[in-house]
């Protein structure tokens, strides 16, 4: 019977003071939540590392920490194949003399190819030339690759360091190297011709390509000559 008693007591005060309780709870759980975040913040400025913070139900807490962590200011991440600013960029040589741009790359806008009559993207940078115009290398590697089809006629592909190669399409049979040839800048790969029919109804040019581990990116950022960016 006491024990009875003195539970139905335990239970009344609890019904009474819930509110009080519950306060009381809500103010530990703000405290120890300005606590945390002053340590941290301390701790930030002591270049110490941080403790992960969680609330009263083990939540991760957003201390609003965004800043870079130490060494990694000034860094870039790179997009569309753009180098970053601090790495080493090569400098491509124009593949034509007097290179003049008939299509630019576009990577991310739909042009419109009237050979194919469909919209699609162009990864690549077409220059106008006629017909017999000396292709030349943009950067000294090796000739990787000569094929020739209906749709590209020949084309020419470089490997070079870092991880970068470049392509030479809509050329000529009469190539000027072979595969395993080691070629400097400037020196001449063949010459443009209308044999390839992808782009077929513009006129006569070289379609180029450049490629960073596999994948097509934007030429432009590693011309030095500005009137091709």
């Amino acid at each position: 019977m006491e024990k009875k008693y003195k539970e139905n007591k335990f239970v009344s005060f609890i019904k009474k003071n819930i509110y009080v309780i519950l306060m009381v709870v809500c103010l530990l759980a703000i405290a120890g939540l300005i606590t945390a975040t002053v340590l941290a913040t301390r701790a930030k400025n002591q270049g110490e590392v941080l403790p992960t913070i969680v609330d009263v139900n083990d939540n991760p807490v957003d201390t609003g920490d965004d800043q870079p962590k130490s060494g990694d200011e000034g860094k870039e991440e790179p997009k569309n194949g753009q180098p970053t600013m601090t790495e080493d960029v090569m400098i491509f040589a124009l593949p034509l003399d007097d290179a003049q741009v008939l299509k630019e790359y576009k990577d991310t806008e739909l042009v419109y190819n009237a050979t194919m009559k469909h919209w699609s993207t162009h990864q690549g940078i077409d220059y106008k030339a006629a017909e017999g115009t000396p292709v030349k290398a943009v950067y000294q590697g090796e000739v990787v690759e000569i094929t020739t089809t209906t749709m590209r006629g020949t084309q020419i592909t470089l490997k070079h360091s870092g991880g970068f190669s470049t392509v030479y399409a809509l050329l000529g049979p009469n190539v000027t190297v072979k595969v395993g040839d080691k070629v400097d800048k400037g020196d001449t790969l063949g010459y443009v011709a209308t044999t390839g029919y992808f782009e077929s109804a513009d006129e006569p040019h070289l379609h180029f390509e450049t490629k960073r581990d596999g994948v097509l990116v934007d030429p432009n950022y590693y011309f030095a000559d500005s009137a091709n960016k």
